[in-house]
Formats: C-alpha cells, structure tokens, sequence
C-alpha cells in the first residue's frame, strides 16, 4: 500500500498520455489544435498543409517558441535558458517527455547547450506527451519567457 503522504509530481496524472502518431494523418488538424490549445499556445494558420511527415496546416507559436507536430511528438525550437531547462529535466514529466534537442537518451541539459550571447541555452526540444507539453508552457510562463 502506498503511503498517503506521498505526493504525486506536478504535472503527472494517473495515466500518460503520449502522443498519438500523426504521420501521413491527413485529418492531423483538429487533433494538433487540441494538443495546443491544451498547452495555452497560439495557433498559427498555414495556407497550405506543410510538407513534413504531420500534413499538418496548423503549427504553434508563444513568443519566440515555435510548434510543429512531428510523428508523435512536438518539435520546439526556441532558446532555453539553462537554468530553466534544469528546472524542467528535474520534474518526472521534463525528464521523460521533454528531451533536450530531441536526444531519445533524455540526458540532462547541460550536456547539449549553446551559447547564445555568452548564455547557456538549450535551442530546441521534442515533447513527447500532453504532459510534457503543458509542463514545458508553464515553466517558460513562470520564468518571464513568455505571456
């Protein structure tokens, strides 16, 4: 019997929910628009469907962050400031499902920075569940990284 004075991590539910695989999905959209909508992120209208491997016509964008639905999971490119990156990998969900530059290894974040004007960042991210999407939002609001 588990202990009641455990507490569950933030951001972490009774079941994960990974992604679904939404390559050559040519009805990817609404379930893309969920996903984001979700996470608080703008969604950004495309005339045309993107051609990637999600015929997707809808991307994200929070601030200097952008979104694109890959397979089954979200691309981010962005810089990441060091710190919050950390702060990030240190939660379950961040370790799990918010890779750093999309290594399958999930390995911690200073092993993959780049500086960017004499500043550690990480530059982009694959997320692999709802969870890790949210998580990765709300880390970048609570740091000031976005609106």
């Amino acid at each position: 019997m588990v202990s009641s004075t455990l507490e569950k991590p933030k951001f972490q539910t009774k079941e994960r929910r990974e992604m679904r695989n939404l390559a050559g999905d040519r009805n990817c959209d609404a379930e893309i628009r969920n996903e984001l909508v979700q996470a608080g992120i703008k969604i950004v209208q495309h005339r045309e469907r993107l051609r990637s491997e999600v015929p997707a016509s809808i991307t994200g964008k929070l601030g200097i962050f952008e979104f694109e639905r890959a397979w089954y999971y979200w691309m981010v490119s962005g810089n990441v400031p060091l710190a919050v990156a950390q702060e990030m990998y240190e939660n379950p969900v961040g370790k799990q499902d918010v890779r750093v530059i999309g290594h399958c290894g999930c390995p911690p974040p200073h092993e993959w920075t780049t500086l960017v004007k004499d500043r550690p960042v990480i530059t982009h991210y694959h997320i692999d569940s709802q969870e890790g999407l949210n998580l990765f939002v709300a880390t970048l609001k609570k740091h000031g990284l976005v609106a």
